[in-house]
């Protein structure tokens, strides 16, 4: 939104200042919704007057000139002439600006997609389109915390501008796109539920989302939630609200990174009840909790109760000491022996559900031998292949 005083708007246009030239004028402003409103007026302009007319971003402005005595005088007509033309310039240059505050006031500076005074088009758009279909969607980054803590938050603007873009490639440069802050967005759909649709969605959450940072290519992947136009719900804000609780849904669910909204669902008018994620989850969860490649063994995610028992300031800290491998949390005399347990268990053909557990010494930052059970899990992931998860249990705390 824009906060234009208008004597100064009257001043740079030269509209106020054509009386001092005994030059009659008025000026008219039409709204695209066909509002029209007086900006500024002489009396009786409009009679027998000059009438220059422009479309302005959708709005259009009438400007009236005339001199206050006759028209004989020539030079009188060059100069309203020269007035016009300097006013009407004027006038699109201050709408251009107008309009330019105008997009800094609704748009996200970082993404460049609507903040949440974007509603406002959805809103009209459904006023206008109250017997058609639109879907609403609300999706975020899977541990976009972990991004910004072990690469930085310049990584992280990187991974949302990305995000942004893989948005409006896949549902349609159309979509309207809302960041509600953070890596929570909106997006509105114009059209309803297909075939299409459902293999845009399968392809957004299934597929990994990837930037390369200095170097280094970094992968992500997306929850979504789906909420249906009319079918459940024919107000925006509600429609968010049950999009959200799919996209919460779908967290809780491991094996469906996107979800609809279930009818029978019990609501209360707040967005985000379960305002909970995989990082939540994992850093109040009692024990030390990490998930590694089964293939190369490299850590993808430690709980803050794993970076504390490994004596470390912060997961950065954490990822530098042990170097995102597995190996580094043991010491050497002992890396060989806790690989080759672990394989051992996993290949078991009767292990059908891939479980192992061991017991081992983890050598911590500051040099301290620390005896823990571990119990770890391989399962399969669609972004990363095999990936095994582990709990540590300090012996000393389990025996006592």
């Amino acid at each position: 939104m824009a906060i234009i005083d208008i004597r100064i708007f009257l001043k740079d246009a030269n509209v106020s200042n054509l009386e001092d030239q005994d030059i009659l004028c008025g000026l008219i402003h039409t709204e695209g919704d066909g509002t029209a409103s007086e900006v500024y007026g002489d009396e009786n302009y409009r009679k027998d007057a000059l009438v220059i007319s422009r479309e302005i971003y959708g709005d259009h402005w009438t400007l009236y000139l005339r001199p206050e005595g006759s028209w004989v005088n020539p030079w009188i007509m060059v100069l309203i002439t020269w007035a016009g033309l300097l006013t009407a310039l004027t006038l699109a240059v201050l709408a251009r600006r107008n309009a330019r505050l105008r997009r800094m006031g609704t748009t996200d500076p970082l993404t460049g997609v609507y903040n949440r005074t974007g509603d406002w088009m959805v809103r009209h758009y459904l006023e206008e389109h109250e017997n058609g279909q639109a879907l609403v969607l609300a999706v975020d980054i899977d541990n976009f915390k972990i991004i910004n803590d072990v690469y930085g938050h310049e990584a992280g603007d990187e991974a949302l501008c990305q995000f942004t873009r893989d948005m409006k490639e896949t549902f349609g440069q159309s979509a309207v796109i809302t960041r509600n802050g953070g890596d929570e967005f909106i997006i509105f759909c114009g059209y309803g539920w297909s075939r299409k649709a459902a293999e845009a969605i399968d392809r957004f959450t299934e597929n990994p989302h990837l930037i390369t940072y200095k170097g280094k290519e970094i992968r992500f992947s997306a929850f979504l939630g789906l909420a249906r136009y009319p079918e459940h719900d024919k107000d925006y804000r509600s429609l968010c609200i049950k999009a959200d609780y799919a996209l919460y849904g779908a967290k809780l669910n491991g094996k469906s990174r996107w979800k609809e909204f279930d009818s029978e669902l019990r609501l209360k008018d707040t967005r985000t009840q379960l305002g909970f994620n995989l990082t939540d989850i994992g850093n109040e969860m009692p024990g030390a909790i990490a998930v590694y490649g089964a293939d190369d063994r490299s850590i993808l995610f430690a709980s803050s109760t794993l970076v504390e028992l490994m004596e470390c300031d912060s997961l950065d800290d954490f990822m530098k000491y042990t170097k995102m491998s597995l190996d580094r949390i043991f010491p050497d005399s002992e890396k060989a022996a806790a690989r080759a347990a672990i394989d051992r268990q996993l290949e078991n053909p009767f292990n059908r559900h891939r479980f192992y557990f061991i017991t081992a010494n983890i050598l911590t930052k500051k040099g301290n031998l620390c005896p823990v059970e571990i119990r770890g899990h391989r399962s399969h992931n669609a972004n990363y292949g095999d990936v095994i998860y582990i709990f540590l249990y300090e012996k000393e705390q389990k025996e006592s």
